[in-house]
């Protein structure tokens, strides 16, 4: 999964985009770009340069009957720029600029400041929670997971300092959680919440499949909706390291977060249980940042195909599961994998 932006969204959102394809021209002694070009496709129509063992940037090549472009890809930015003859001159005239050292804005960065702002607050004109949850056991039945924390925001909610607006769920309040969510005029936006989340907090709080029902009736998907969309089954992390630059903060995720629970539970481990919370809100914050990137870029390419967003079909397609098959349901409902 990439970004693509044109030259004048790169300007704002590229990250480190030009300064790493600075480094390239340098390391090859190429003063423009066309210089660099003329040796990268001797043995075929793709390049790659990497930093260490990690892959940086990708120049492929395209011809037809319009003549040769090409595609800058960015590997550490999830960043994909489609060049031709007049992209080429800009990106030679930026890069003999006095402002071509300077790193561009992340674009976390400017969707946090257009959420403080108030902007993508609704979402059919009403607004909405984004929530996640961790929980102990990773058993065969969602009835018997023991829900232990979670953490919750709510899009009509403002405060100045952006991380107050995040509200811890524990377990003695899950109860009268569900209750707020089921009197919520508003959306439930979550990551596999519909196939997970919804069920266990469900259950945890003594209601039955009928609040389930209708949980999953109030539910944004993120997760069914890329699945029904692409037909791609994607995990949060790779999506949200590709959209935003954000990565989950346990390397085993879930499986991790249990085993942390457990010596919680057991010895009383404070920096434990601080890193279960942590993990626990950073997911909230990647669904988030997510969401708030596909309203305002409106797409998103996979394997040079692109993926419009538009609103109605993101409702439609996030409560969609009759298109996944017995394989992708018991997938999801494996907690170590979010």
């Amino acid at each position: 999964m990439y970004k693509r932006y044109d030259y004048e969204q790169l300007q704002t959102f590229g990250g480190s985009f030009f300064y790493n394809l600075k480094k390239i021209l340098k390391q090859e002694n190429a003063r423009q770009i066309q210089d660099f070009l003329k040796n990268q496709f001797t043995f075929g129509d793709e390049t790659y340069y990497r930093e260490g063992s990690d892959a940086l940037f990708r120049f492929k090549k395209n011809q037809n009957d319009d003549g040769v472009s090409y595609v800058f890809i960015d590997e550490k930015e999830k960043i994909e720029l489609l060049v031709d003859t007049n992209v080429i001159k800009k990106i030679n005239s930026f890069l003999k600029s006095k402002n071509s050292h300077i790193k561009g804005d992340n674009v976390m960065d400017v969707l946090f400041q257009e959420y403080q702002e108030e902007k993508y607050r609704t979402i059919n004109n009403k607004p909405y929670i984004v929530y996640d949850v961790e929980t102990l056991y990773a058993t065969a039945s969602l009835k018997g997971l023991a829900f232990e924390l979670g953490y919750t925001i709510t899009s009509s909610e403002s405060n100045e300092i952006f991380d107050k607006q995040f509200k811890y769920v524990d377990k003695e309040s899950i109860k009268k959680y569900v209750d707020y969510l089921l009197d919520f005029d508003g959306y439930i936006i979550g990551f596999n919440n519909i196939g997970f989340d919804n069920i266990v907090i469900a259950y945890n709080a003594d209601y039955g499949q009928d609040v389930i029902d209708k949980l999953n009736s109030k539910t944004i998907d993120i997760f069914y909706y890329l699945r029904n969309l692409t037909n791609k089954r994607m995990w949060l992390n790779k999506i949200a390291t590709a959209l935003i630059g954000l990565q989950k903060t346990l390397t085993w995720g879930g499986v991790e977060g249990v085993e942390l629970l457990k010596d919680w539970l057991s010895t009383g481990n404070k920096d434990a249980l601080k890193k279960v919370k942590d993990y626990c809100k950073w997911d909230v914050k990647m669904t988030l940042w997510v969401l708030l990137y596909l309203y305002k870029f409106g797409e998103f390419f996979i394997d040079d195909k692109q993926f419009n967003f538009n609103e109605e079909e993101f409702i439609a397609l996030s409560r969609d599961i009759k298109k996944n098959d017995s394989k992708t349901k018991n997938i999801e409902n494996k907690v170590w994998l979010f």
